[in-house]
């Protein structure tokens, strides 16, 4: 197979959070390709799966993902800066990990154990607790304090083959 195209990015910062409970502010090409068709077919789409419109930015409309079990990004995200807005999250589709192939998400990466993640890299924040390591906190959206002594290192690397 020839190569047709490749991406590649490289980013380390310092910072590093968590996020549970996390609201979804699905990106406007995600609304304009996938959420806004799914609404003609059925209007009652969003409050079926627990979207919820909070505004209008460039002639579409701006939707978000309450938190809970059926959110895309399931019961935790893990921040860290970069200009490409890439995160790890927890996924509610845990069979797409049993696939060979995995590209199923839109750019950021689904972790399969999110939780002992979360664990491992909180387990000296006195902030934390069992409740909340694979639990839900009453779908109340919750900001952990920057990770202390950690910091990201992240490299991307995909290729288009023809």
């Amino acid at each position: 197979m020839e190569q047709t195209g490749c991406v590649e990015w490289l980013f380390g910062k310092k910072g590093f959070f968590l996020v549970f409970s996390p609201y979804w502010n699905v990106p406007a090409s995600i609304v304009e390709n996938e959420i806004l068709p799914a609404v003609r077919r059925n209007r009652r789409y969003l409050s079926a799966n627990g979207y919820e419109r909070t505004g209008t930015e460039n002639g579409l409309p701006k939707i978000c993902q309450k938190p809970g079990k059926n959110n895309s990004l399931s019961l935790v995200k893990f921040l860290f800066p970069n200009e490409h807005d890439i995160y790890f999250h927890d996924s509610p589709e845990k069979t797409l990990f049993t696939h060979r192939v995995r590209a199923y998400s839109h750019g950021c990466v689904r972790l399969a154990e999110p939780a002992k993640l979360a664990a491992y890299l909180l387990q000296n924040n006195p902030e934390w607790t069992p409740f909340e390591n694979g639990g839900s906190n009453g779908c109340r959206q919750r900001r952990m304090g920057e990770v202390a002594g950690c910091c990201s290192c992240f490299h991307h690397l995909s290729h288009s083959l023809g």
